[in-house]
């Protein structure tokens, strides 16, 4: 896209996307991303998979993420998100692990 100067705009990076996008979610979620396990490019935009901390407990191990896939437009913005799925933090997905 072009500005009015008729320069072109630089488009993010993805470490500048995976940045941005935690610091969105973590406002619109009020909880901390733990952690980004997924991102890929699709079309002028991105997709991520976010794990965020959703409750906070003692050990550590049995803490309650939730993952999250995260749109994100060519600007480097959330467009959209929704939880995919919640777990315990000790627990291990099917198909991970041998």
């Amino acid at each position: 896209m072009s500005s009015p100067s008729g320069a072109r705009r630089a488009r993010p990076s993805m470490a500048q996307v995976i940045g941005g996008a935690r610091r969105e979610l973590e406002q619109l979620t009020s909880r901390p991303v733990d952690s980004v396990t997924s991102v890929q490019r699709d079309g002028e935009g991105w997709v991520l998979e976010l794990e965020v901390v959703e409750l906070e407990r003692i050990p550590a191990s049995t803490s309650v993420l939730g993952s999250y896939r995260v749109d994100v437009d060519g600007d480097g913005h959330i467009a959209g998100y929704e939880r995919t799925h919640r777990y315990y933090r000790n627990q291990a997905s099917e198909g991970e692990l041998p």
